[in-house]
């Protein structure tokens, strides 16, 4: 009994875990396995290939001429015998799950003896080295860990896969780097893409420099140059290109935008698509291109040390006209207080937006006007003062007026008053 427990095999294949780097077709593995066998002594050595851990069929040997130093069997497994020269001609198929088997022959008796039981072959322990056709390096400097983990056939290189059914479709992707269950599932041809996460990018085909941590980001993504991180970041993507999102769900209703910014729980787009938007904190929604959201409608201060800044050099204006929004335009704005239903409770002062539309038209950046159905308005506040400065000058012009006249008429009452005290 002493004698069988004694019997331990440890199989290291590279970072002592079932870890094969491959490039079709196999080549040499390195095995290793403690025994009992006497040593130092002389042996010949049978190594063998099963599909079943007890019984089963053998699917590859070979055979060695080994001398033990050490209570540990040490080799190099197809380096006698190909792993393409299986039983009956037939290659290896690694695929499925395989063991190893040990056997030293007894020459006394003709037979062959089995040393300890048999060790768990990797998963999927493809080749070690890449192989040169004409002077061609093909599929080389991939690394997969993992059940039913890469594709025996792909031509792809420098990827690096683990978790079982990572990276499964890849044909001709090269660069990538896949980390958990299922994660770039569905590449094929895309290169430079970086999932980590069950399911991350996980129907990615053919897009390109793609990064998403998290469960299921960037699940259905198969355009380029996308960031997410965070469960269900970006999930809905499909074309949509260059655009970024961190948090929880950020970005999950995206689909063919291009060029979103997304950062916060929750944060997304309330329409699609919509290019170039940006939203930031907590459940923030923007709802139309070239548009920032910061917050949600329950932010009741936003705040800082120093002032906005607006770009206003002339050399970034163009088609510059004086103002034709004064006196006139000022005094038909009708300022009112009011509550936001989902403020804070104090009261605010401003104007409806609905007014000012029906005053301007929707052609003046004065007035946001959102997408989709809702179409919820909102005002730049800011700009209403060159018009409020308008009406100013304008009032004043009036009032000078009215001076100037003032005085004229002073003057002609003195003159009226001095002749009729001459009388």
């Amino acid at each position: 009994m002493r004698k069988k427990l004694c019997v331990l095999a440890l199989v290291f294949f590279v970072l002592s875990i079932s870890l094969t780097s491959w490039a079709a077709p196999l080549k040499e593995i390195y095995y290793t396995k403690k025994t009992t066998l006497a040593y130092p002594k002389n042996y010949i050595i049978r190594f063998s290939l099963w599909d079943d851990p007890t019984s089963g069929n053998m699917v590859w040997e070979e055979q060695k001429a080994m001398k033990l130093t050490s209570a540990k069997i040490t080799t190099y497994l197809a380096g006698v015998n190909s792993f393409d020269d299986g039983i009956g001609g037939v290659p290896v198929d690694f695929s499925q799950q395989l063991w190893v088997q040990v056997d030293r022959f007894k020459g006394s008796t003709s037979t062959w003896i089995q040393v300890g039981t048999r060790d768990a072959f990797g998963l999927m322990p493809y080749a070690l080295w890449s192989e040169s056709v004409d002077g061609f390096i093909h599929n080389s400097g991939n690394t997969f860990i993992g059940e039913n983990t890469g594709n025996l056939s792909m031509g792809g290189d420098y990827n690096t896969a683990s978790g079982a059914y990572t990276f499964y479709n890849n044909t001709t992707g090269h660069s990538n780097t896949a980390n958990g269950y299922m994660a770039l599932r569905e590449n094929r041809a895309g290169y430079y893409n970086t999932a980590s996460g069950g399911m991350a990018l996980y129907s990615n085909t053919n897009g390109n420099y793609n990064t998403a941590a998290g469960y299921r980001a960037l699940y259905s993504n198969t355009g380029s140059n996308n960031t997410a991180s965070g469960y269900y970041t970006l999930y809905s993507n499909t074309t949509g290109n260059g655009n970024t999102a961190y948090g929880l769900n950020a970005l999950y209703s995206n689909t063919t935008g291009n060029f979103n910014t997304a950062i916060g729980y929750m944060t997304d787009v309330a329409v699609d698509p919509i290019y170039n938007a940006t939203a930031i904190g907590y459940n923030a929604l923007v709802d139309a291109s070239n548009k920032v959201v910061i917050g949600n409608l329950n932010v009741t201060s936003i705040g800082g040390y120093a002032a906005w800044s607006n770009f206003s050099d002339i050399r970034s204006k163009t088609d510059i006209q004086d103002i034709g929004y004064g006196l006139d335009f000022i005094s038909q704005l009708k300022p009112v207080s009011f509550k936001m239903k989902k403020g804070n409770g104090n009261t605010d002062f401003g104007f409806i937006a609905q007014d000012i539309e029906e005053l301007l038209g929707g052609s003046y950046n004065l007035l946001d006007i959102g997408g989709g159905e809702e179409r919820m308005l909102s005002l730049r506040y800011s700009q209403f003062i060159a018009p409020i400065v308008k009406a100013i000058q304008e009032q004043q012009a009036i009032i000078e007026m009215q001076e100037e006249q003032i005085t004229t008429l002073e003057e002609r009452l003195s003159r009226l008053e001095s002749l009729m005290a001459g009388k």
